[in-house]
């Protein structure tokens, strides 16, 4: 399930600061299946956090009806992110198990997860700029200047610790997305990959070179023969 909260990527500030609403469709596609999976609708608002001017990104996955034998019909994540220099607050994300809380404060970041009851596992780790957890991530990618060939090392928080994420710009696409300048990016997790039994350990995405460069897809292969992992976006407000 981490695959499709995957979608949700000092600086130069390109995020929009009036609103914003993108609709992506994620599908599973293995040899001549390619079916949808769930939508996913990522916003970005203007609102305050306590008393401060903020971002608020808010992220909802709605599952197709025969996907949800296996997983919950709907997950929720949303983030308070500074208006200022768009670094993240706040972090709070829902799931079948429980959910999560992370404190952004000036030296430190404090990770509560939460599964049921007093079952409590709290982190605490510096903060130097370059660790988040992974929707506030998917935020940063869109703003951080890469040249193609070139890297940035991140550490994103998934699966209760803290994962190396390298991020490099392999290219400049014009023909993927048709009517879009597309930058290629390569988000590499060589520690643990984003799946629940640790494939998916390369990320292929795509985003807009210009305006508030979206994010315009991102597929995510599972490993020889286990398909691979698709999103596209579908609209953008």
């Amino acid at each position: 399930m981490r695959c499709l909260l995957i979608l949700f990527f000092a600086l130069q500030s390109v995020l929009p600061t009036d609103g914003e609403s993108l609709l992506y469709n994620l599908r599973f596609k293995l040899g001549i299946v390619n079916t949808k999976v769930a939508t996913a609708n990522i916003s970005l608002n203007p609102e305050t956090y306590n008393g401060e001017e903020a971002l608020y990104g808010h992220v909802t996955i709605r599952v197709q009806p025969f996907f949800r034998l296996f997983m919950s019909e709907k997950y929720l994540s949303y983030v308070y992110l500074s208006k200022e220099d768009k670094k993240p607050i706040y972090y709070y994300n829902l799931n079948n198990v429980g959910y999560t809380e992370c404190y952004y404060q000036k030296d430190s970041i404090r990770y509560e997860r939460h599964r049921g009851g007093e079952d409590v596992k709290i982190t605490t780790v510096p903060n130097d700029g370059n660790t988040m957890e992974i929707f506030s991530f998917l935020f940063r990618m869109r703003e951080i200047e890469l040249i193609p060939g070139q890297s940035q090392e991140f550490s994103a928080y998934l699966f209760g610790d803290f994962r190396k994420t390298i991020v490099t710009m392999t290219a400049v696409d014009e023909e993927r997305f048709p009517g879009r300048r597309a930058e290629a990016l390569v988000v590499e997790l060589p520690e643990r990959g984003l799946m629940e039994n640790g494939s998916g350990n390369i990320i292929y995405a795509w985003r807009d070179s210009e305006g508030t460069r979206p994010v315009l897809g991102i597929e995510v292969p599972l490993g020889k023969g286990k398909g691979t992992m698709i999103a596209t976006l579908d609209y953008e407000l």
